[in-house]
């Protein structure tokens, strides 16, 4: 049956694999043992808490197994006419179309897996980073992102609760890429020292694509401005990284905003205020999410100029 999915998945450019029902509680000893063992902030201990919940969902079938979908992201370079410049500001690789792809995954697999008896249902409440890893499709990299063979870390792992029958399997020990333990590339290329060497769990309050997507305050004092590359995220440790070398050669789309398209961002309206264009540009590539942050960070990287 996973023959059958990846197959039909490859076709769209993605990968998937299955995992037994049992990574669960493994799962969930590994976050117990990063709450004891390690300093993690409010953040991090609210994210455990509050966010990820290991019980079955009512789905409407029996659930047996989880599948894994890998998705591969591309990097969206847009351009904003600014004062009689283009300037470029990079939107990394998967918030392009984060939240749209996920339905769609899960309508093409309930789709495919109906014509085999069988049913699928997405469950967004389960560490997908660290799953991925403990199954083996993937690997973390030193900068706590996962890296899928063929993907390197422009990718986005998708998990799918479904009802088909599969046998346990030994869950991986090695979650770390080998080539990490003497890189060191992103630790030098972090621009707020987010990534330590003495550390493998990264400072999230520190890293850039923590503030970067949380708004409604002035980036902190001891923030270089010069560092503002991205509309949200952060790229360096990504481009950085040997690992993906092959993904910095693949197309990039490119979008090019008029001087009073970005004008009207910069004055933080309502999306329902746009006009046209821009609300169905600002939609297709989910900036609606993080519309609140986008003047903010936009006059960062428009103050280097």
């Amino acid at each position: 049956m996973l023959t059958y999915i990846q197959e039909a998945l490859a076709g769209q450019g993605h990968k998937a694999a299955m995992t037994s029902l049992d990574i669960l509680e493994k799962l969930q000893e590994d976050l117990r043992n990063l709450q004891n063992k390690e300093k993690l902030n409010d953040y991090q201990n609210r994210l455990i808490e509050e966010r990820y919940d290991f019980e079955l969902l009512e789905v409407g079938f029996e659930i047996k197994s989880i599948l894994l979908v890998g998705k591969k992201n591309t990097i969206t370079k847009l351009k904003f006419e600014y004062k009689g410049k283009e300037i470029p500001v990079i939107m990394p690789p998967g918030y392009n179309e984060y939240f749209d792809a996920q339905e769609r995954i899960e309508h093409f697999m309930q789709q495919l897996l109906g014509e085999k008896g069988y049913k699928c249902k997405a469950t967004p409440m389960l560490p997908n980073k660290l799953l991925a890893a403990r199954s083996g499709f993937a690997k973390y990299g030193r900068n706590n992102i996962v890296y899928i063979d063929g993907m390197g870390s422009f990718c986005q792992v998708y998990l799918f609760y479904t009802d088909i029958p599969v046998e346990e399997h030994p869950l991986s020990e090695e979650l770390i890429m080998k080539r990490c333990a003497t890189c060191g590339a992103c630790i030098k290329a972090c621009p707020t020292g987010a990534i330590m060497k003495d550390r493998f769990l990264l400072d999230c309050k520190r890293c850039l694509t923590f503030l970067n997507e949380n708004g409604g305050y002035p980036f902190p004092a001891w923030v270089d401005p010069k560092i503002h590359h991205a509309l949200y995220g952060c790229y360096r440790c990504q481009e950085i990284c040997p690992a993906n070398r092959e993904q910095l050669m693949n197309p990039v789309e490119e979008v090019l905003f008029s001087e009073e398209e970005t004008k009207i961002l910069l004055e933080g309206e309502s999306i329902d205020t746009f006009p046209d264009r821009l609300k169905n540009e600002i939609k297709r590539l989910n900036i609606e999410e993080y519309l609140s942050v986008v003047p903010r960070n936009l006059n960062a990287i428009f103050n280097q100029s």
